[in-house]
């Protein structure tokens, strides 16, 4: 196996680094892609403020007001970036404890740093992306509870070359052609020293007209994406047990590379 070559639940990376970004609570950077491989992944800048005083028609009595936006690398916001925030706001609001500060508001304004993949591929990367970024960030302003850290990553079916069998891989790079691509992310909480995993979004989209065999079944996918988030969750793990909070410059947290484990 060549020095780059990576197992298949082993994402690129990841890198993280903790900007301070002005008039913001907390801010952290993520991308998939590592300083040993040739390709760069998707790159997402996040930043979050709050809780703080809202409008009074956005109040809502019992809880906080989540707001989420999504904004591309170049020009406006369009109908695919509101959509994409509702489902990254659907994810973020499972893992925090909005009870926790009513009629406050929060928002969690996400920035693509690299251009997004054409298809359905390129935008369950540049998820995955967003929803890291977005969770360092919360991690990153610690003013808001939170009931666990929620990982995602981004996975395809792709074809071999040499035995044209399918095969599952967490975090295709973006020159690889594939059958199939999705989006999982997933609820790291700790009890008794044990890790556990509960799947709070799951996307899996055929690309071609093939539908049996590897990949055809959302459990088998399910279960090597929470391997890939696992890998994701010990690189936050990693930069925050490394000091997220130092006002030194922003430091890169590079996953360690295949083989070598972590202990949580």
């Amino acid at each position: 196996m060549s020095k780059s070559a990576r197992a298949a639940h082993i994402p690129r990376g990841p890198q993280i680094t903790f900007p301070s970004l002005a008039r913001a609570d907390g801010s952290a950077s993520f991308a998939f892609s590592s300083s040993s491989s040739a390709s760069s992944g998707p790159h997402t800048l996040a930043s979050v403020s709050g809780p703080i005083e809202v409008r009074l028609a956005a109040e809502h009595p019992s809880r906080a007001t989540l707001d989420v936006l999504v904004r591309p690398l170049a020009n406006v916001p369009s109908t695919h970036a509101k959509s994409l925030g509702a489902q990254i706001r659907g994810v973020l609001a499972a893992v925090l404890v909005l009870e926790a500060a009513p009629r406050t508001g929060i928002t969690v304004v996400l920035q693509a740093m690299a251009p997004t993949a054409e298809g359905a591929a390129g935008t369950h990367a540049m998820s995955a992306a967003m929803i890291n970024a977005a969770m360092l960030a919360l991690l990153n302003a610690g003013s808001v509870p939170m009931r666990g850290v929620v990982c995602a990553v981004p996975v395809g079916l792709v074809a071999s070359k040499l035995s044209g069998e399918a095969e599952l891989v967490v975090d295709p790079e973006e020159k690889t052609r594939l059958l199939a691509s999705g989006c999982f992310a997933f609820l790291f909480t700790s009890e008794e020293g044990q890790l556990h995993g509960r799947c709070v979004m799951a996307e899996w989209t055929f690309l071609g007209e093939r539908r049996g065999g590897v990949g055809a079944n959302l459990s088998e996918v399910t279960q090597l994406a929470q391997r890939g988030a696992r890998e994701v969750y010990a690189a936050v793990y990693q930069s925050v047990d490394r000091g997220m909070w130092s006002s030194a410059a922003p430091t890169l947290y590079e996953h360690s590379q295949p083989g070598e484990q972590m202990e949580l």
